[in-house]
């Protein structure tokens, strides 16, 4: 099994996420391969909270524009829990 630090990659900070911290939602960035139930440890054991839901979305890359190559970032995945304290 994978260490916490290595599923939870980093917090995803824009205007929506701001937001949905109000309502106790947190978007972080995650492994690729990584699960819910996996999400849901990682983040109780590294906030010490307890987790009510995990959602997880797939986001692709977007496209990259250059004079000679055209291409796209890396795709990344998202995990977004709704702690209960």
């Amino acid at each position: 099994m994978a260490e916490a630090r290595d599923i939870i990659l980093r917090p995803i900070v824009t205007e929506q996420t701001m937001a949905d911290m109000d309502n106790k939602k947190y978007t972080f960035e995650v492994a690729r391969d990584a699960e819910k139930t996996a999400v849901r440890r990682a983040v109780e054991e590294i906030f010490d909270v307890q987790v009510a839901k995990v959602n997880i979305a797939n986001v692709r890359g977007k496209k990259e524009a250059s004079r000679e190559l055209c291409g796209l970032h890396p795709q990344a995945s998202e995990g977004r829990c709704d702690p209960d304290r």
